[in-house]
């Protein structure tokens, strides 16, 4: 999924050398993520919009700052057969899970959230996070 977000990164942001000629000039860029739903093989849908522009000025306007990217934070874990258990649990590296996941209540006992992740065919999947250590 990374290799497809990126080249769509690129491809928005005209970094892309294929086609930055193409997106820089008169153009706005709409991007949908999806899956397909028995192959689970990700794709980017990608429309191009004009801009608009009054075809008789001569004036250009400025381009608009780049908008500022988000600072992400990722990490992966190839899950096993107990990682997906409906008793069992698995387990992150305390720095993976203060960097990826909300902040945990320490003040309750024990310290716990549910999460809820959707993936890209719409599905959500819940997750119960529980701090066990110290």
């Amino acid at each position: 999924i990374y290799v497809e977000l990126e080249r769509a990164r690129l491809i928005k942001t005209g970094e892309d050398q294929g086609i930055s000629g193409l997106i820089a000039e008169g153009a706005d860029l709409m991007q949908k993520f999806a899956a397909e739903p028995d192959t689970d093989e990700v794709f980017a849908q990608v429309t191009l919009l004009p801009e608009n522009q009054d075809e008789n000025s001569m004036e250009k306007e400025a381009s608009p700052p780049p908008p500022i990217r988000p600072h992400v934070h990722s990490f992966c874990k190839t899950l096993t057969a107990s990682d997906t258990s409906t008793h069992g649990g698995f387990s992150v590296l305390r720095r993976h899970a203060d960097e990826c996941l909300p902040p945990l209540d320490m003040g309750r006992q024990p310290p716990t959230q549910e999460l809820v992740a959707k993936d890209l065919h719409g599905m959500e999947w819940r997750f119960r996070h529980i701090f066990r250590g110290q």
